[in-house]
């Protein structure tokens, strides 16, 4: 908070958070306008609908967690009596959660980890980029920002609890980190880095240790109270898990075969009848491994999974590193999309340019840091947001699934100081990352297919 002093003498009080904070929400609130989302499909109707049960007193079965739908429910409650008011709500609600996310809670970690220098303006850029090139992710009731502002805020309580050895403040990180991975279950792979940060960093007596993360998991268990009640009145358990296997079959596994023939995913929404479109772009390399091994119904295993992997290394690498290229392509960003992806070049041109800028940025900082132990320190703690990134490679993409990656980008963009004597080497790295990717992803984009992945394979020519 500034001190200053007016024409007339008197003081008053400046607040750059206040004012990044309010200049944030009045972006994603008019993001929202603009997009102006008022039938909601896909994950986001589901989402919605899910509110609707809570508010009638019933949760439905279902492989999503109960806290995003649980999140929602005000706003739905409201929407049922007035839909209007209802959806006015839910924009207002999610400008300022989103608002808060971007310009206070992300630069307040970044600035915590790597000491970055932070302004109004430079709290406000990472904002104005998230609602210029995510406007979907803002104006829909998508679980992607939600889960990631929920395990943000726990791992910047766990840091505070850390250098604070406050107990309280590790309760509410496990059980915010609860919620993150209730509401995205990929975000399971940063709840268990987060215990390790906790383990690691939080005291030197083993016992004290010990107590931490007993605190952190504990936080975690209250968290878990509604989903065990849902587990047992459903599957007859009370695992504090979400319960998303399918007609037996494992959904991760599923999302596994999927990747292998499938490269990215989007959803088309027809302009003229506002009915929605799976788009798919194939990988006609994987669809011919899975082919060969059984097809899709052989291989819903893990053991199969590696057994492909083991047996084509290269093919797979090659599949994964085209998943990469296609999730920092974020044409689609508007996630419903009513234009064709071939026809937005540009727009994937000049937001590929800016998160490229960001990592090579970001990628510079770390590099340059004085202490290699550090160095480690804060890729560990960058980890936590990034797990989730890293381990969708695998399976079938969608660009909203890189979303933390792309805030992290922004806030290197935002945060870090151009370092004259560098910045023609992160040009040069940038321009060949945009180069490299542009043209993979403008290729991609020529052969979209309409059909589920399923069909792309013809009928098994290797019994198992």
């Amino acid at each position: 908070m500034r001190f200053i002093a007016t024409r007339q003498g008197q003081a008053t009080y400046h607040d750059p958070k206040s004012l990044s904070l309010l200049a944030a929400a009045f972006i994603f609130f008019a993001s929202q306008l603009i997009t102006n989302a008022t039938i909601f499909q896909g994950d986001a109707g589901a989402y919605w609908a899910i509110s609707s049960a809570i508010v009638d007193g019933s949760f439905p079965q279902t492989i999503r967690g109960y806290f995003y739908p649980l999140l929602l429910t005000p706003f739905r409650f409201i929407f049922n009596h007035s839909e209007s008011l209802g959806l006015l709500s839910l924009k207002i609600g999610q400008a300022i959660g989103y608002g808060y996310l971007l310009s206070i809670l992300l630069p307040d970690f970044y600035q915590a980890i790597l000491g970055a220098r932070t302004s109004t303006f430079r709290r406000i850029l990472p904002s104005l980029l998230v609602a210029l090139i995510f406007p979907g992710l803002i104006a829909y009731p998508l679980s992607d920002a939600p889960s990631f502002g929920l395990m943000a805020t726990a791992l910047h309580l766990s840091l505070k609890a850390i250098r604070s050895h406050s107990l309280i403040l590790l309760l509410a990180a496990g059980l915010l980190a609860y919620f993150a991975y209730n509401t995205r279950t990929i975000y399971m792979f940063s709840f268990i880095a987060l215990i390790s940060i906790v383990f690691i960093f939080s005291a030197k007596n083993i016992s004290h240790k010990a107590i931490a993360v007993a605190c952190f998991l504990l936080g975690s268990a209250v968290g878990a109270i509604p989903q065990m009640a849902i587990n047992h009145h459903y599957h007859g358990t009370a695992s504090p898990l979400v319960v998303t296997d399918k007609d037996g079959k494992s959904l991760f596994v599923r999302q596994l075969t999927w990747g292998m023939v499938v490269d990215k995913y989007e959803t088309y929404i027809d302009p003229g009848t506002h009915q929605a479109t799976p788009v798919f772009y194939a990988n006609d390399e994987g669809a011919s491994i899975l082919q060969n091994e059984g097809g899709f119904t052989e291989n819903q295993s893990f053991p199969r999974i590696f057994k492909m992997m083991s047996e084509h290394p290269i093919a797979f690498v090659k599949i994964y590193i085209r998943h990469v290229a296609l999730a920092l392509d974020a044409r689609d960003g508007d996630v419903y999309t009513n234009l064709p992806s071939s026809e937005k070049s540009t727009h994937s041109l000049f937001f590929l340019i800016i998160a490229c800028l960001g990592l090579t940025r970001l990628a510079a900082s770390l590099l340059a840091q004085d202490k290699n132990r550090k160095t480690a320190e804060n890729l560990l703690y960058l980890s936590v947001l990034a797990l989730p990134c890293i381990a969708v490679i695998p399976g079938a993409i969608e660009t909203r699934f890189f979303l933390p990656i792309y805030c992290i980008s922004y806030c290197a963009l935002a945060f870090e100081s151009i370092k004259h004597k560098k910045v023609v080497g992160q040009l040069i790295c940038a321009a060949i990352l945009v180069t490299c990717i542009f043209c993979f992803a403008e290729t991609s984009m020529q052969s979209p297919n309409y059909t589920r992945p399923e069909s792309y394979l013809a009928s098994p020519s290797k019994p198992t």
